[in-house]
């Protein structure tokens, strides 16, 4: 079985990329062909991702075009490599509802399954204003597709 993974795979968003990490680890170990595409933040000190080499799957990241607070992965260029190589896998798992990524899920003929990490705790909701009206605003035009 080939998977394609699409998570934000960079140590700083903390909790997702150690459990998307290690689940990834157990899944190569049973025989699944792994790749990761990973959107990064422009500029990102790229010397912080050393540990992919010691990694037993294949990781490419593709450089965001717009700032992380305007929109999350926002990358034309990652949306264009998905739907380059979508066909090629049997499955996706998308981590992460409020990528910019998530979209083309909405209107496209993937196979995929999405796994939360959080994303809709109370605490984690309602910590800024601005925050809650964008995941409100998403979740009303494409969330609830996803």
């Amino acid at each position: 079985m080939k998977v394609l993974h699409l998570v934000g795979f960079y140590p700083e968003i903390g909790g997702p990329f150690s459990v998307i990490k290690e689940l990834l680890i157990k899944l190569s170990q049973k025989g699944i062909n792994i790749k990761v595409l990973s959107p990064i933040p422009k500029n990102y000190d790229k010397e912080k991702l050393n540990f992919i080499n010691e990694l037993p799957f294949e990781v490419e990241y593709i450089e965001e075009q717009l700032p992380r607070f305007i929109m999350p992965s926002f990358s034309l260029k990652f949306i264009s490599r998905i739907k380059e190589s979508h066909r090629n896998y049997d499955l996706i798992h998308l981590a992460g509802i409020f990528d910019f990524y998530s979209i083309p899920f909405v209107s496209m003929d993937f196979k995929f399954v999405y796994s939360s990490h959080g994303t809709f705790m109370k605490e984690a909701y309602k910590m800024m204003k601005l925050k809650k009206i964008k995941k409100d605003f998403y979740m009303n035009i494409i969330g609830k597709k996803i």
